[in-house]
């Protein structure tokens, strides 16, 4: 997305927010328009902007850097994942009278699972504290035990693949620019993303997308000023 040439009103704005000290970061090949200004410019290899993406993911979850309060509230990366199929755990996997779109996380406070109902956007309790991280061995309704993590964790497993040292090789971003950058849209929040057709008319463009808007959901910041 280059503003200065398909968007002249975005392009304004930002030289207007950087003259009162806004960080921009910028990702793509060339170095032209906003970018050639860019406090960061991320020189990305054209069709890996996802693997970058998961770079910076493995960077803000393994330093902590992430917004554990919206993670926790906007997202599904504390209900439990079923390790052995990958899916979902529901209240219909533990108990004969459970529903199947009601889903299972796991209460720190009180130690055992707890109740998401996706309807209500809230837990069956109040004061939960739920887990994104840790293995968990569950039961069945059929009496089966079962290995469970949070999505959240799972997301990390991803990742950590996709480590900035492993994947400058298929980015050509360098490990430590890949760093720096999530070093300065985790302290310099909050944080506005602009995406277009680069992105969205690739091959790829759904998986890199998703893994793009889980990057920016990680920072906490949509809907705010």
């Amino acid at each position: 997305h280059n503003p200065s040439a398909t968007s002249l009103i975005l392009a304004h704005d930002i030289v207007s927010a950087r003259a009162r000290g806004m960080k921009t970061v910028v990702v793509d090949p060339r170095r032209v328009g906003i970018g050639s200004q860019a406090d960061i410019l991320l020189q990305v290899r054209p069709g890996t902007d996802g693997a970058l993406a998961l770079a910076m993911i493995h960077c803000l979850m393994e330093e902590s850097w992430y917004d554990a309060s919206f993670v926790r509230r906007w997202t599904n990366g504390s209900l439990l994942l079923n390790t052995e199929k990958g899916t979902i755990l529901t209240e219909a996997d533990l108990t004969t009278v459970g529903a199947p779109n009601r889903y299972v996380g796991w209460d720190e406070l009180s130690s055992q699972p707890v109740i998401y109902d996706p309807v209500t956007g809230n837990y069956e309790r109040d004061g939960v504290q739920p887990a994104l991280f840790g293995l968990r061995v569950l039961k069945t309704k059929d009496g089966k035990e079962i290995s469970c993590k949070p999505v959240f964790e799972r997301l990390g497993e991803i990742a950590s693949v996709f480590a900035p040292e492993r994947s400058e090789k298929i980015t050509w971003v360098a490990a430590d620019k890949v760093w720096k950058t999530a070093l300065l849209l985790a302290h310099n929040r909050p944080v506005s993303m602009y995406m277009w057709n680069g992105l969205g008319q690739h091959t790829n463009a759904t998986q890199t997308s998703r893994a793009i808007a889980s990057l920016y959901a990680l920072l906490g910041d949509f809907d705010r000023q």
